[in-house]
């Protein structure tokens, strides 16, 4: 129910100012939501000066063939904005990122093809 044409005003972002502080009994504050879409390419990248290509989680060895699996990384997340007076708010977001591959970490075995990160962060002004 807020207006984004209050928050924005002669060129500049003032942030959002909730209709109804969050009280309970009384108010829910604001909500926003938001989706992002990322990716990663680096399928023209020749690194280590011979051509030799990079592999997640380091170099390729020497003398093998390189693998370019993991050339282009899609990431995509949602977040959700809770707004609870002009000067807090509480953060969620959970993303996704594709690897497009196995990708082997530093110092772990086996691979990942993806990983998930939720997280939450607060926000006060003063």
């Amino acid at each position: 129910g807020e207006k984004w044409s209050e928050m924005y005003r002669s060129g500049a972002f003032r942030g959002v100012t909730p209709n109804n502080n969050f009280r309970p009994g009384a108010g829910w504050g604001a909500w926003q939501v938001g989706l992002r879409w990322s990716q990663f390419d680096a399928s023209d990248l020749a690194a280590g000066g011979l051509g030799s290509g990079f592999v997640s989680g380091g170099r390729c060895a020497s003398g093998s063939a390189c693998s370019r699996q993991n050339d282009k990384v899609d990431s995509y997340g949602i977040g959700v904005n809770w707004i609870l007076n002009p000067l807090s708010r509480v953060m969620f977001e959970w993303t996704r990122t594709d690897f497009g591959g196995l990708t082997t970490p530093t110092g772990t075995v086996g691979g990942v093809k993806a990983e998930n990160v939720f997280s939450i962060r607060t926000q006060v002004m003063f």
